[in-house]
């Protein structure tokens, strides 16, 4: 039972009482207590403590899907980094064999046993792969930094001034 209301009070009143036997003077006490409380209290605090328990539960869901879907962008980003830089690396030697096939071009192109095209297409071929270097480069960059910031460990958020509330 949950009260909601519970007044006491006491109260005095004079009276005089002309009875057969004469007049009679005194006073009368009264003294209550009363108490009130609603019939439907308990469906109220039942359906307010079942609402703050669904809330709680679908508090907890939405912290294990942000969680999960932090370590998924976390991993996703560290497999992007890890591709680019196989790649980078498939890159960079067949720039460097690029580099060894122009320098051969030219030796062959100064000795007679190679036309001009030949070292401009050779030259072409070793700038497009530097090209494809520089791209798969800021790729790798990229990623690097969407895996801090899935982290929560970005560092434009830790040079950021901080944030105060316009009032």
């Amino acid at each position: 039972m949950n009260l909601t209301h519970l007044p006491a009070s006491v109260s005095q009143q004079p009276y005089i009482n002309a009875a057969n036997n004469g007049l009679k003077f005194g006073t009368i006490f009264f003294v209550g207590v009363t108490g009130s409380w609603s019939l439907f209290d308990r469906g109220d605090s039942l359906a307010a403590t079942n609402a703050l328990y669904a809330q709680k539960r679908s508090t907890e869901e939405q912290f294990t899907d942000t969680r999960q879907q932090t370590l998924n962008d976390a991993t996703h980003s560290l497999n992007l980094i890890d591709l680019g830089l196989r790649a980078l690396g498939v890159l960079k030697n067949e720039y460097a064999q690029q580099q060894d096939d122009y320098r051969r071009v030219q030796i062959r192109v100064s000795t007679g046993q190679a036309e001009q095209i030949e070292v401009d297409d050779s030259r072409d071929a070793m700038l497009d792969t530097r090209a494809q270097i520089l791209s798969r480069q800021a790729q790798v960059a990229g990623a690097y930094y969407s895996f801090l910031s899935a982290i929560f460990q970005d560092p434009a958020l830790a040079n950021a001034p901080p944030f105060t509330h316009p009032r």
